[in-house]
């Protein structure tokens, strides 16, 4: 059998998926030592409410256009052996779910960070006890780049409010990576506080430059609600309206996350966070262009 080699746009997918994990996870991205017959190693680092572990990945030579890369878990903190063959085996279906021929260590992160999340928390009694009160304030992690705290009332952790949340694909370039993040069934003004809250308590989300914010609604008197937030990068949060406006989206809240890569964009990066606002609205048909 010969030797796996590299499309023509292996290696420039590679870097772009290192960079955009590096510029998500921050600090929980590790590149790992070289290992022969992997192009790149890469660990991540993951957290749930009383466990930790830390997912590596083996990028093979003609990945991602022939083969996939290989997955193990590594237990830290909470992690028994039989929880890290589930973790393990969640990774494998995760892989295999992806399409073939596309990056997809991203996906199977968050497969595995939603399973650590939801093993069960023998020690949730003894969490700070910040994470559960009712009011909370979100410190932001950029202060200098214009970010605010966020206040939350008692609402926001009150789970009679929750509403599904689903992510969009990262875009890259020159090193800023945007994501979007979309809450759907939105209807009050409680659901946008818990939406917002749970989007921002996301341990990558709560590490980005900006968190800008739309969102649509109509409530249950029939009375329309729409509001925006910049987080910080001036003139994003009405793009992102602007978005929702076009598509007639109502019902839903969108946070576009960056993290910054050192290099400014310019006016692209306006760009960047309205398609990344249109594309998740589109991808779960969620309003539909006006005539």
């Amino acid at each position: 059998m010969s030797a796996l080699t590299d499309g023509a746009e292996d290696s420039g997918a590679r870097g772009d998926e290192l960079e955009a994990l590096a510029a998500i996870f921050g600090a929980d991205f590790e590149l790992l030592p070289f290992e022969m017959g992997a192009v790149a190693r890469v660990a991540i680092a993951l957290e749930g409410e009383t466990a930790k572990a830390a997912l590596e990945a083996r990028l093979p030579r003609g990945y991602p256009s022939q083969v996939k890369p290989e997955f193990a878990v590594k237990a830290r903190a909470g992690v028994s052996e039989a929880l890290r063959r589930q973790l393990t085996e969640t990774a494998a279906a995760a892989a295999a779910r992806a399409p073939a021929g596309a990056p997809c260590v991203f996906e199977v992160v968050e497969a595995v960070r939603a399973r650590l999340e939801a093993a069960p928390a023998a020690a949730a009694a003894a969490a700070p006890a910040s994470q559960n009160d009712a009011s909370f304030t979100f410190h932001p992690a950029c202060p200098q780049y214009g970010q605010r705290p966020v206040r939350f009332d008692s609402a926001s952790a009150d789970e009679k409010y929750a509403v599904p949340i689903v992510e969009g694909e990262p875009v890259v370039d020159r090193k800023s990576t945007f994501k979007a993040y979309l809450a759907t069934g939105v209807d009050s003004d409680e659901k946008v506080q818990w939406a917002r809250r749970n989007i921002l308590g996301r341990k990558n989300v709560a590490k980005a430059t900006h968190n800008m914010l739309a969102y649509r609604f109509v409530d249950a008197d029939g009375v329309s609600h729409a509001d925006n937030d910049d987080d910080g990068e001036d003139g994003a949060g009405a793009k992102m309206a602007y978005v929702l406006s076009v598509l007639n989206a109502d019902n839903c809240l969108v946070v576009v996350a960056r993290w910054y890569g050192g290099t400014k964009l310019g006016p692209d990066r306006f760009k960047h966070i309205a398609k990344c606002t249109q594309r998740i609205l589109e991808a779960n048909g969620v309003g539909r262009r006006k005539n």
